[in-house]
């Protein structure tokens, strides 16, 4: 499916792709994630109509915030496991000039990571979910809905994103148990996921 978008604006970004002397910069991340609103800036000399045409997903106009800059751009929504995106301008004699096609591959969303490693026997803890420290989604945000855990072959549940002190009584200080995670990802309906880690149990 091909989508067609024209914008009167251009902007200046610091990194993105080059095509002669027209840009499209992609501020997060060199390929695009499924599931997910891709932001790119797409960049021509100012006299001239922005002309996106994208094959493989849809392209929607959009402003966000990267460290307290206003950034004008689109969000790219992938349908495929190409996006092509030809970039061009008009300008004001009516003149269209090609600056160059644009192609990203797209991969699945990731899934996202338990973040503690240890459990205190006598007080529990909160559980935290994230992408990890390396992933460049960093405006990504999860909340966790509850789980269980096992311990010598028994499983307790829990609800919410603590995991109570009750539920440990009989799991051995140094140990390692099982945990079972259910999470959503803010602002998405329908997202809700498990992931299952390892986790040791501290005094």
């Amino acid at each position: 499916m091909k989508t067609i978008i024209l914008s009167f604006f251009s902007v200046i970004f610091t990194s993105g792709l080059y095509a002669q002397q027209g840009v499209i910069a992609q501020p997060e991340i060199a390929f695009m994630y499924r599931g997910y609103q891709n932001k790119i800036v797409p960049m021509i000399p100012s006299n001239e109509e922005i002309i996106l045409e994208v094959d493989g997903g849809s392209a929607v106009k959009a402003t966000w915030t990267d460290q307290e800059n206003q950034i004008n751009g689109y969000y790219i929504n992938p349908n495929a496991k190409l996006v092509t995106i030809r970039l061009s301008g008009k300008n004001n004699q009516g003149t269209i000039k090609d600056y160059g096609t644009f192609k990203y591959h797209v991969k699945a969303f990731p899934v996202a990571q338990l973040e503690n490693t240890s459990i205190s026997k006598t007080t529990g803890c909160a559980l935290t979910v994230s992408l990890g420290a390396d992933n460049p989604l960093t405006s990504i945000s999860f909340s966790v809905s509850g789980g269980s855990i096992t311990i010598e072959n028994e499983t307790f549940s829990f609800d919410g994103v603590r995991v109570p002190a009750s539920l440990l009584k009989k799991a051995k200080v140094g140990s390692t148990i099982a945990i079972e995670v259910t999470y959503t990802r803010n602002g998405i309906e329908g997202s809700s996921k498990t992931i299952t880690s390892m986790i040791k149990v501290v005094d």
